[in-house]
């Protein structure tokens, strides 16, 4: 054969092929532009000029499925399995065909599909959310655990999502914790925030008991979510057991009380302020800074120091601890406090009020100003008969002169509370 016609033969072939790519390019152009527009008849357009592309009848079902006036269910399912013909090993679109059979009421075919689903991608969290959001709607709780947990330990799919479907299928928290959570910290303490959140404080309650028992570590502020909700819904006698429970966890970083009678936390400022549950909290406000201080009354003490900046004339009430008491009892409260070039006749001092109700005041010392050493401070009180909660706090009131914008910074430390014995008691 001559090597001319080789040739031109080469040539044709090339031709060819080239041709055959502009044509299929130019369909898959096309095919795209009527996707774009994501409008059924577009989308039948787009399957017309690219038949075996499945990402075109999968779109078009679900549009019709979600926003279709009377949307035909046996259309849907026609429809995902031409999806599922073209791509047979596409793990979503099979899922997409078992939630429109769902959709349909054929139960049995659903769950087939929904299996063949999980055996194409296992650890798919999208796929395992369906199958168990389909036990759950069929009644099969147990058959919903194994996926779940799968989703769990993904960290695709929010926690919260998933304990509120557990709660929603009538899950118990007992069965959550044996069968779903992994002995793993983070998701323990989002299923503690859950069930705190939604007021199920026993289910809360044995998720901390048993979140203990691990000997992986964590933060104590981590549990902080937990016991000030106890605190906001009044449930003071669990709040109590949860950081003695706490305060035994970590006896380094939050020290039991200077003695058995003193129910302050952090009184002598020790330890790193928690901000939160039974230890100092501190809020901030504009014009103030807060810090610890190395230097206290005592050798063994440290103290908060705070520091106004002269630009305010401000209610100030920003560093306080709230401290479980009993009502219609005796206590006596006393503080070492001092205080350095305080301005304004609005001095700075400790207040104790009703830990419901700020205002239903029970105490409080005199307000330092300008420069004052350390001193002990004291004064004693008797709680109403609804009382049991208490707010030990720092209170500066506005100042009514004309110059009335405090500077100067204030000291407290060796702060305690104990309860008076009564009468005649040894």
């Amino acid at each position: 054969m001559d090597i001319r016609t080789l040739t031109v033969g080469s040539r044709l072939l090339l031709f060819v092929f080239v041709l055959i790519l502009i044509v299929a390019t130019t369909r898959q152009d096309v095919a795209s532009y009527y996707f774009r527009q994501n409008l059924p008849d577009a989308l039948q357009k787009a399957m017309i000029w690219e038949p075996a592309n499945p990402v075109y009848p999968a779109a078009l079902a679900h549009l019709v499925h979600l926003y279709g006036q009377n949307p035909d269910p046996d259309a849907v399912i026609r429809l995902y399995q031409t999806a599922v013909r073209q791509s047979p090993f596409d793990a979503g679109y099979t899922a997409d065909l078992a939630q429109a059979n769902d959709w349909a009421g054929r139960t049995d075919v659903s769950l087939l599909l929904f299996q063949r689903a999980q055996q194409l991608f296992p650890n798919s969290p999208e796929i395992n959310w369906k199958l168990a959001n389909f036990y759950v709607r069929s009644g099969n709780n147990n058959d919903a655990l194994p996926p779940l947990k799968k989703i769990l330990s993904s960290n695709i799919i929010e926690k919260n999502q998933i304990f509120a479907l557990c709660d929603h299928a009538g899950i118990n928290s007992v069965t959550v914790l044996d069968k779903l959570l992994s002995p793993n910290i983070p998701a323990y303490f989002a299923y503690l925030n859950f069930e705190t959140q939604h007021g199920n404080f026993s289910a809360a309650q044995e998720t901390w008991n048993r979140l203990l028992t691990f000997n992986s570590p964590f933060e104590p502020k981590e549990a902080l979510p937990f016991l000030d909700t106890l605190i906001r819904a009044h449930e003071l006698d669990r709040a109590s057991q949860v950081w003695a429970s706490l305060v035994s966890h970590f006896p380094d970083r939050i020290p039991s009380p200077a003695s058995a009678d003193n129910l302050i936390n952090n009184g002598n400022l020790q330890t790193d302020i928690l901000d939160g549950a039974f230890d100092w909290r501190v809020f901030p406000a504009k014009g103030v800074a807060v810090n610890q201080d190395s230097a206290g009354p005592t050798a063994d003490s440290r103290s908060l120091r705070i520091e106004f900046d002269g630009t305010q004339n401000l209610y100030y009430g920003s560093v306080l601890q709230f401290v479980p008491a009993q009502p219609h009892t005796k206590y006596t409260f006393s503080a070492f406090t001092r205080s350095q070039a305080i301005t304004t006749e609005a001095g700075v001092g400790v207040q104790i009020s009703d830990g419901y109700d700020p205002n239903k005041i029970l105490g409080s010392t005199d307000p330092l100003i300008g420069t004052t050493p350390w001193s002990e401070q004291s004064f004693s009180f008797e709680t109403p008969p609804d009382t049991r909660l208490l707010i030990v706090r720092i209170v500066r009131s506005p100042s009514e002169k004309l110059d009335n914008k405090i500077a100067g910074a204030f000291w407290f430390s060796r702060v305690s509370l104990a309860a008076r014995p009564a009468p005649g008691s040894l």
